[in-house]
């Protein structure tokens, strides 16, 4: 009798599938047969927010219209827009990245209320991919901007010397990166690096990465006389599972989003005909001075986002 229950179950179970899927078909045609939201919320708010999310995941709805939806102001489309964003896995992305893909499946509306709503979901799915590490200064490697000679951690430049020679140091142990003389003076501002005598800890030198990348807690030992020319780097503890790791350096979503506002400005300024004066990779690290929560992003982390950008725009799905 149980393996007849079973076998008298399973057509209608198959049914059930099959009529899902021409009910979700149908539901797209019919979105896009519609020229605005307020259609388009007669016919989804039955269904929930979530599961609109994911029909309109799923398949190819109209560009313009899905803009128009993700960033109106009615409370059914700010919770679509919140389900929309968590459709996608930013778990293994970067930033820009993750701003590529998500961008690219809708035109992005011009009202600046729209806008913030769309990025809002956006940074809320992001930082909850990626939470912050427990060590938040593990992982980062960091790298001088390519010729230029500022502040890795803050973006000044030598202009701001004034005449003092030795406002700009270099890290004696990887001789590649940079610090002005405010932020040498802070440990957690030094990550890993050592300035003038002062070794910081909690972030990898590249000194390390030269040696054998690798890393224990993200805490390096400098081995050699304090002031001297060169240091020699070593790890505590030695182990293959101790490789480097890219951690997310953001510390809210705040951050995240604000961070994004500036990323859509810079591909702006970098890539579009009417802007004649370009903005400098190191104005664009001083331009994001303390809005992580406060504290400033690593350079290094900067930097690479000012090279993916200007290097490739940020392309927005056009109409």
């Amino acid at each position: 009798m149980p393996a007849a229950r079973t076998r008298s179950w399973r057509p209608f179970a198959l049914l059930d599938v099959r009529r899902q899927k021409v009910e979700h078909s149908d539901f797209v045609s019919r979105f896009n047969a519609l020229s605005t939201p307020k259609e388009v919320l007669q016919m989804a708010e039955p269904l929930g927010a979530e599961i609109t999310a994911q029909l309109l995941f799923a398949a190819q709805p109209d560009v313009n219209l899905l803009g128009s939806c993700l960033g109106h102001h009615h409370a059914f489309f700010k919770k679509l827009v919140q389900e929309y964003a968590v459709c996608f896995d930013f778990a293994d992305m970067e930033v820009v990245t993750a701003l590529r893909h998500y961008l690219w499946r809708f035109r992005l509306p011009g009202e600046s209320a729209q806008i913030e709503r769309i990025l809002e979901a956006f940074a809320r799915a992001f930082f909850r991919a990626k939470p912050p590490s427990e060590n938040p200064f593990c992982g980062w490697y960091t790298r001088q901007p390519t010729g230029e000679r500022c502040c890795i951690q803050c973006g000044a430049t030598e202009e701001k010397a004034r005449g003092d020679k030795d406002w700009l140091k270099e890290c004696q142990g990887c001789q590649c990166v940079t610090f002005c003389h405010p932020c040498r003076k802070r440990l957690r501002a030094a990550h890993g690096h050592a300035i003038g005598g002062t070794v910081g800890y909690g972030r990898a030198c590249v000194a390390a990465r030269r040696e054998r990348g690798l890393l224990k807690d993200g805490i390096l030992s400098y081995a050699g006389p304090i002031g001297g020319n060169k240091f020699v780097v070593s790890v505590e503890e030695e182990h293959e599972n101790l490789k480097w790791e890219r951690v997310s350096p953001f510390r809210s979503e705040d951050s995240v989003m604000v961070l994004c506002y500036s990323i859509i400005m810079l591909t702006t300024n970098l890539h579009s005909d009417k802007v004649k004066q370009k903005m400098k990779k190191h104005e664009f690290i001083a331009q994001n001075k303390g809005i992580n929560d406060k504290e400033n992003f690593p350079g290094d982390f900067l930097s690479d986002i000012y090279d993916d950008i200007a290097a490739r725009e940020l392309e927005v799905m056009k109409s």
